[in-house]
């Protein structure tokens, strides 16, 4: 694919990476790739959403992908209580074994100057990932306090 009045630096970042045989990456179209969907759970305080990044992954769009998610359900998964208990870890769970799939993949060869995604920082340097711990806290004084309640605590 060429464009007019384009410098030739530039036609690589225009152009479709060469053809490989097998899945192909829906983010970047290289290959190989795995058929993994990531998942993103938000809870709020009386309702819950879901959201679904299916693949076809590369190992590179996997990893970004992942961090991501996980990232997101750390920061916005816990804010209601069925979230607390049960979908916010079943999504976290959900996106490690995609994960693993992802890691198994060796990495794909892009041609020089090819786009990639950002994989970003790792999970424990994004400081979104830590708000977990505010509902966490909160839930744990509500339970808490329903127990000293029931048992007569003052």
């Amino acid at each position: 694919m060429t464009f007019p009045n384009t410098p030739p630096s530039a036609q690589v970042w225009l152009s479709p990476p060469p053809h490989q045989p097998g899945l192909i990456c829906r983010l970047c179209g290289l290959a190989p790739a795995a058929p993994v969907t990531f998942r993103i759970h938000r809870g709020y305080l009386v309702a819950f959403s879901f959201q679904k990044i299916p693949g076809p992954l590369c190992r590179s769009c996997g990893i970004a992908v992942f961090r991501a998610s996980q990232a997101q359900t750390l920061a916005r998964g816990w804010w209601s209580g069925l979230s607390l208990f049960l979908f916010a870890w079943l999504t976290l769970a959900a996106n490690l074994v995609a994960r693993r799939k992802v890691l198994r993949m060796p990495p794909s060869s892009a041609p020089p100057g090819y786009p990639r995604p950002e994989q970003g920082p790792p999970i424990h340097r994004r400081p979104a990932a830590y708000i977990a711990v505010v509902p966490l806290l909160f839930w744990i004084l509500m339970v808490m306090g329903a127990v000293q309640e029931l048992l007569g605590w003052d």
